[in-house]
């Protein structure tokens, strides 16, 4: 079984409000009995390939994301104090602790690290043979606005928390239900196939684009833009229609094109005109 190895130095480098003197070892000890832990569930969640096998620079981003997670899981029972330079940790009750609401703020900035670990270490694997067929790409990237720096590019949101992740997820969640129905699942499933490997040709990226507007402007309630970027969707899939065959053998094609789609048994869904 794969292990991962962090030096002292390595783990200060990627969580420098952790950084002691060389002869305090005492924050590193205790921080690195859980990157057992989140090792595991960096592999189980994310990875989905043996550590060992890849590239340097996907391991480097790994050291990082489990040093920041370890962090962040035993960051409670630690002495947060507060510095002239920041913050430290200490292991001397002479010294004023930081307050709750500056400890907080901290926490909120060690998980966005951790998104955006998340984030590169994703797109380097898309880039790693093998990584796209497995359950953990699948699961990772299941929609087509999954980056945190596509809601910094396109709603304008500056370095969003977690929190503000999550609760966006459903909205796009269901914007994207209505995206699917009008250039068919199959293409959307095509299009996110050839994310997860970095693989998009330049029509799928324009379209992803086009995509990503629609989605923004829908999330942002701006109602009618997003109709008219809808219908220029579909306008730019039927003039490009040759290269995309899964849309042009779609119900959604059909239905676009009022070509009197019919109704056959097998279809879970019937449409009524």
């Amino acid at each position: 079984m794969a292990t991962i190895t962090i030096q002292k130095n390595e783990f200060e480098q990627f969580v420098p409000v952790a950084t002691t003197p060389a002869n305090q070892t005492s924050v590193f000890n205790s921080v690195s009995k859980g990157f057992g832990n989140a090792f595991d569930t960096l592999c189980n969640t994310i990875l989905g390939l043996d550590y060992d096998s890849l590239p340097d620079a996907v391991k480097t981003v790994c050291k990082r994301y489990v040093s920041i997670s370890a962090f962040i899981n035993a960051f409670r029972q630690l002495d947060v104090v507060l510095t002239a330079t920041g913050f430290g940790i200490v292991n001397n009750q002479n010294v004023a602790p930081a307050s709750k609401e500056r400890v907080d703020a901290l926490l909120t900035d060690l998980w966005r690290e951790l998104d955006k670990c998340e984030e590169q270490l994703l797109i380097l694997l898309a880039r790693t043979e093998g990584w796209s067929g497995t359950r953990q790409a699948k699961i990772c990237i299941s929609n087509l606005y999954w980056r945190r720096s596509d809601m910094e590019a396109w709603l304008g949101i500056a370095n969003p928390t977690r929190d503000e992740r999550l609760k966006l997820r459903q909205q796009v969640d269901a914007v994207e239900v209505k995206l699917a129905e009008k250039i068919s699942w199959e293409l959307r499933e095509k299009l996110l196939v050839a994310m997860r490997s970095n693989s998009l040709t330049e029509l799928e990226q324009q379209l992803v684009d086009k995509a990503m507007q629609f989605i923004s402007a829908s999330i942002k309630q701006q109602l009618e833009q997003a109709a008219y970027l809808l219908r220029k969707i579909v306008d730019f899939l039927n003039e490009n229609v040759g290269e995309f065959q899964e849309y042009k053998n779609s119900q959604a094609y059909e239905i676009n094109n009022n070509r009197g789609y019919q109704n056959a048994k097998q279809d879970t869904t019937y449409f009524f005109k």
